[in-house]
């Protein structure tokens, strides 16, 4: 199979990023995507059979990133994966030979362990009920029965490895949108490929890990940046994909919530506090076109 990988990079944890690589099995062209301006390959063992080139790349979040892949890419197939991933040695030939199976795709996933709930990929094709009945009646998504016990069709899978066909969804215009900064970037995406017709896939024989992150950061303003992201792009993709009137009653409600239990933790427990005083700022900031202040160091 004729693929480009595409890794993200913003100060990874260097061992993760070599467990990635050495599960890369074929020989193909490696783009890592420099979002922190000072990746080198001190402590990396370059595998001999991956040819890395490094682009330097504005950090406007990973489905930045992940664009910037595709377009740098001279490939149709593109395999992006979180550096926290590790690939199976069978992983390449059992991806091929699902793809044989599967007539036409924008995005085929593996079956991640852990992640994926049977009946809500046989029900809803792994969106929530709100949701699939939603797009059912507006946009008239449907699940049909595939020939092959283990390719599903469905219409969210995890965005940790996606292998995505630049033909059917980057050339007719479906790319991350780069206003998400961290978090629902591939739901946006996944929305944007079943409204436009285009096939997404989970593919259960093709094992691969995903583990809890890229980066070594753990302090408290990183997690308060996250909150606030978690919020914004919530309510940015929300309110781009669904009826902007439910959204805000659905925000009206949120609010309420994170408005008492950071009255409740203000007293109890201040670290609690500002996580949710973060997820309050997010929220709002999106409906008042806000800018993130939170900053944190690595």
């Amino acid at each position: 199979m004729n693929l480009t990988v595409v890794l993200v990079n913003y100060k990874c944890d260097k061992l993760k990023l070599q467990s990635c690589l050495n599960s890369i099995k074929i020989d193909t062209e490696v783009l890592i995507i420099d979002h922190s301006h000072d990746f080198t390959f001190d402590k990396i063992d370059v595998p001999k059979n991956l040819n890395i080139k490094i682009i330097k790349n504005k950090n406007s979040g990973n489905g930045a990133g992940i664009n910037c892949g595709i377009k740098n890419s001279k490939t149709n197939y593109i395999l992006y994966l979180d550096i926290d991933t590790i690939l199976s040695p069978n992983f390449f030939e059992a991806l091929n030979n699902s793809i044989k199976t599967i007539d036409n795709f924008a995005v085929v996933s593996p079956k991640i362990s852990g992640f994926y709930k049977e009946h809500s990929i046989n029900k809803t094709g792994n969106l929530s009920l709100g949701k699939f009945y939603y797009n059912k009646f507006f946009f008239k998504i449907s699940l049909k029965k595939q020939n092959h016990a283990n390719v599903k069709k469905v219409f969210f899978t995890s965005g940790s490895i996606m292998l995505i066909n630049k033909d059917n969804t980057y050339n007719k215009g479906i790319k991350f949108d780069e206003n998400i900064f961290m978090f629902f970037e591939e739901d946006d995406f996944f929305h944007q490929c079943f409204k436009n017709n285009q096939k997404i896939y989970l593919i259960d024989n093709l094992p691969a890990d995903h583990s809890d992150g890229s980066m070594n950061n753990k302090t408290l303003d990183y997690e308060y940046f996250k909150k606030w992201h978690w919020e914004w792009s919530k309510y940015y993709f929300l309110n781009k994909h669904y009826n902007n009137v439910l959204i805000f009653v659905v925000a009206l409600k949120s609010l309420l919530k994170f408005i008492i239990k950071s009255l409740f933790f203000y007293f109890l427990n201040k670290n609690r506090y500002f996580l949710y005083k973060s997820r309050i700022s997010g929220l709002l900031s999106y409906y008042f076109d806000k800018k993130c202040n939170i900053s944190f160091l690595d």
